[in-house]
């Protein structure tokens, strides 16, 4: 009996519809579109949700750094050739080929026959008057620069005077033209000026002379010592040998 009495609501419930979808046609369009959009939107989110995920990174530009290490002997390409100018009889050696040396290590000593003796006086006193020629240029500079400032101030003060310079700051060229004080003024800061800067030179050349003084020293010196860092190469000396 419940069965068969289910069949005719079930008829009157889409009887019911039926009129309602076709009395409101747009609405009912409009919930059937609906119906499908979520429909879809399920089916969409199951799929994905079972497809793997990939994490990207932007591509940078780098440094690859690697490094390689090794064991065994560092050589120096320096060679140092031993040469004296001095005579005598070599007394010792104390290197041999091969041997890496430091600036100012001794290398042999000679005892100086009589010329080998004048030629280290000689450049003995050389050295030192080349020393000596540096220490005065020094000085010298001193002076000068005492000289050029002292000038400098003087015209300074004469060319910012009311007597050469207008109230604005200016220059007044027609008297300052016209001046044998202000010109003799700024001529001797001028001539200071380039004494001082003269000097330099001279002080450039004294260092250059006192340079070579002192090389020409070391060689006739009866203990001959490094004048560089490097490898002993090519050394001919022996104790006994005789330099002439």
């Amino acid at each position: 009996m419940k069965m068969e009495n289910s069949k005719p609501m079930a008829r009157n419930v889409f009887s019911k519809i039926y009129l309602w979808c076709k009395n409101h046609r747009l609405l009912a369009v409009v919930v059937v579109v609906i119906i499908l959009a979520i429909s879809f939107g399920l089916k969409n989110l199951s799929a994905t949700s079972n497809k793997p995920t990939y994490t990207t990174a932007n591509v940078e530009r780098g440094t690859l750094v690697t490094s390689v290490s090794a064991s065994g002997p560092v050589l120096s390409s320096n060679a140092v050739n031993v040469t004296t100018t001095a005579s005598g009889l070599v007394r010792a050696v104390y290197v041999k080929d091969g041997d890496t040396i430091a600036v100012g290590q001794k290398i042999l000593d000679i005892t100086l026959d009589p010329p080998g003796q004048i030629k280290n006086t000689q450049a003995s006193a050389s050295y030192l008057q080349a020393k000596a020629n540096v220490d005065s240029a020094n000085s010298n500079a001193f002076t000068l620069r005492s000289a050029k400032d002292t000038a400098w101030k003087k015209f300074y003060d004469l060319s910012t005077s009311a007597a050469y310079q207008n109230a604005d700051g200016s220059a007044r060229d027609d008297i300052r033209n016209s001046s044998a004080v202000f010109q003799s003024a700024q001529a001797d800061w001028l001539a200071a000026e380039a004494k001082f800067k003269d000097q330099q030179t001279s002080i450039a050349q004294a260092q250059t002379a006192l340079s070579a003084s002192w090389l020409t020293l070391a060689q006739t010196s009866p203990t001959l010592t490094a004048s560089s860092a490097g490898t002993i190469k090519n050394i001919a000396f022996v104790p006994g040998m005789i330099i002439a």
